[in-house]
């Protein structure tokens, strides 16, 4: 039987940081739209900059 691991937040945020870091930019794109899709309006401030995308 298989041990399933649990990671947190914060154990997550650091793995995609990494990851990202070394990604190309195919995936950085992919993950930036799933994040886009994501999104709610009302839930983040987004600067001007990232609004005119």
């Amino acid at each position: 039987m298989e041990k399933e691991i649990i990671m947190g937040g914060a154990q997550i945020r650091e793995l995609l940081h990494e990851y990202i870091n070394k990604a190309d930019d195919r995936f950085i794109n992919l993950m930036y739209a799933m994040v886009q899709a994501d999104m709610k309006e009302d839930d983040y401030e987004l600067s001007a900059i990232h609004k005119k995308y």
